[in-house]
């Protein structure tokens, strides 16, 4: 099986810079820099630099990675060459100027993770005169796939505990709701099992996107409700009744907190035929700990173990997940067992 991690790795490293279009004249060039901000909404900025100044756009959702997403941007105050405005750098390079007037942009970005052919073009707006649109011209890096709107979560068959330990990885069965969170942009869309859209429901997480800020995500979880320190049944069905208004009123009585197991699609990657041990890997390595979002910990091998403290826990049972088993949407099978207390 390829290594899947070593993959994604690889990918977030510098590779082979494009090359100026055959034909091209060249312009003036210089660095460029993108700006991540996360107040007072997420956004970056992107800056050129041009004649003694950073010539600057303001893009909404981030800089586009695929030919088919138009982006808008919005131009903003230019600034001096050493501005930093004390964002965070989400990208860095050298780029060179095909094309530059007052309609349209035209360049070649040398980022570390921008690469290719991007054009500004002024949309002649009369009602918003500082509106851009932001395109890639290139075609997408190779092996770039977009994030998938859903997938069905990989459900456990019931059974007793692995008798090869080692192979083995155990986690808290929480009895919450299975849901799939699409992060985009640092936008956050969630999905009850059947693929139905219920972002309505939980507002509380929508702080997780802005966290993850650029990376592009789908996520495996479960929605919780906590009443003393365990999971509460009954606030967990009133939340997952109330949508809107509703649900905002409801954040204080019963707030929910998603319970992050998976990854699924990462950076454009798909996931899926990676070892669970990987994917838990690169899901751990995103640093998700918030109000209402954490990864709780997957323990390898001493499934009875993880067993007795999910009893003293006062929780249902535990999910054994085999640690070299890939993603399977939506199929139950031999690799992972929802393993139930056996009631006394």
């Amino acid at each position: 099986m390829a290594d899947e991690l070593a993959e994604y790795r690889r990918r977030r490293g510098r590779e082979t810079p494009p090359e100026t279009p055959p034909g091209k004249p060249v312009e003036q060039g210089g660095r460029f820099v993108v700006h991540q901000q996360r107040t007072p909404q997420l956004h970056w900025n992107l800056r050129l630099e041009r004649e003694g100044v950073l010539v600057s756009w303001t893009v909404p959702r981030g800089v586009p990675r695929a030919p088919d997403e138009v982006r808008l941007a919005v131009r903003i105050d230019d600034q001096p060459p050493d501005y930093t405005d004390d964002a965070e750098v989400w990208d860095h390079g050298d780029y060179q100027a095909l094309h530059w007037n007052d309609h349209r942009v035209e360049l070649v970005l040398h980022g570390e993770r921008l690469r290719g052919r991007y054009a500004l073009v002024h949309r002649h707006d009369p009602t918003a005169e500082n509106a851009w649109k932001l395109t890639r011209l290139d075609p997408a890096e190779d092996g770039h796939e977009p994030t998938p709107r859903f997938l069905a979560p990989m459900p456990a068959k019931p059974g007793p505990l692995p008798d090869a330990d080692a192979e083995w990885a155990y986690e808290f069965a929480w009895s919450g709701l299975r849901t799939i969170l699409r992060v985009t942009a640092g936008r956050v869309t969630a999905f009850d099992e059947t693929g139905e859209d219920v972002t309505s429901r939980y507002p509380e997480l929508r702080g997780l996107g802005t966290q993850l800020g650029a990376t592009e995500a789908l996520l495996d979880g479960e929605i919780v409700v906590f009443a003393d320190g365990a999971p509460d049944p009954e606030g967990l069905r009133r939340r997952a009744a109330a949508e809107g208004g509703e649900a905002r009123g409801l954040r204080h009585r019963h707030p929910v907190f998603y319970l992050v197991s998976d990854v699924l699609h990462l950076d454009f990657r798909s996931l899926l035929a990676a070892p669970h041990h990987e994917r838990r890997a690169l899901l751990d390595g995103l640093g998700l700990a918030g109000p209402h979002w954490q990864v709780p910990p997957s323990h390898p091998g001493d499934g009875a173990a993880v067993a007795r403290a999910s009893r003293d826990h006062g929780l249902a049972g535990i999910i054994a997940k085999r640690r070299e088993s890939p993603y399977r949407p939506g199929s139950a099978n031999d690799d992972w067992i929802d393993v139930r207390h056996e009631t006394r």
